[in-house]
């Protein structure tokens, strides 16, 4: 009995090849139709790598936006313009690139500390037309208005810098202060945990250098660097656990 040969059974190397050839082009330009495709490759390539690619093609554009999107924009807040404190907040919108205006500070400020606490945005310290203050200021994540907060107990700074510990408490949450300046003694190398409910200082391990105006920022592994700032040698310094099991961080 005779069985008759399948159309495949006829195709040489080449035929075979350009269908496999076909089909790969056919799922490339599927995939490549989805924004979903974009949006993870806009990922891989980051901020500036993402606003590349929405030059790409409509698709690409939107992919990137998607991602944009996700990103929590840049804040500046106060400062000083004409020779006098403003209470501005701009927040830039990363997807349109354009600067956005928030709700005003309660107090019009220089030199101050910021951060994101437990989705919040937290002002303290600085100079006000007042002199140098301890004030805290918290923007609920929901919107509304700036509110004052519990001052610092540490008292009046100025020029410190600030990285946000979240808790998942569910309360206002806790920061660091690190450096700067105070009315009776200068700048200083302190390093205070600082509970936003309370607003309660409790002092920690200080800094090897003093430092004010200085930048700060967590790794991704939890440790803290803190680096530049006036009234120290160009030099950045880490806390973070030290080695042999010991339980209390150290700088260095």
């Amino acid at each position: 009995q005779h069985t008759p040969k399948t159309p495949s059974s006829h195709m040489g190397p080449s035929t075979r090849a350009q269908g496999h050839r076909a089909r790969a082009d056919w799922v490339l330009d599927h995939v490549t139709a989805l924004p979903e495709f974009w949006e993870t490759v806009a990922m891989q390539l980051g901020l500036v790598g993402a606003r590349r690619l929405m030059l790409v093609c409509k698709v690409a554009r939107g992919g990137a936006k998607d991602y944009l999107a996700t990103l929590p924009g840049f804040l500046v807040s106060g400062g000083s313009k004409d020779n006098g404190f403003v209470n501005e907040v701009w927040r830039l919108d990363l997807v349109r690139m354009r600067w956005e205006a928030m709700p005003a500070l309660v107090h019009a400020r220089i030199n101050h500390a910021c951060c994101v606490v437990e989705g919040s945005l937290v002002v303290s310290g600085g100079s006000t037309s007042q002199g140098i203050v301890g004030s805290v200021e918290m923007l609920a994540e929901r919107g509304g208005q700036f509110t004052s907060q519990p001052p610092l107990s540490c008292g009046d700074i100025r020029g410190a810098a600030a990285i946000a510990l979240d808790t998942n408490s569910g309360a206002a949450g806790q920061m660091l202060l690190l450096g700067g300046g105070s009315p009776a003694n200068g700048p200083v190398p302190t390093v205070n945990l600082v509970d936003l409910a309370t607003g309660v200082c409790t002092p920690q391990p200080a800094l090897l250098h003093t430092r004010h105006l200085s930048a700060a920022a967590r790794m991704l592994d939890g440790r803290i660097v803190c680096a530049g700032g006036y009234f120290s040698q160009p030099s950045s310094e880490v806390l973070g656990p030290p080695g042999g099991g010991a339980s209390n961080a150290a700088w260095t």
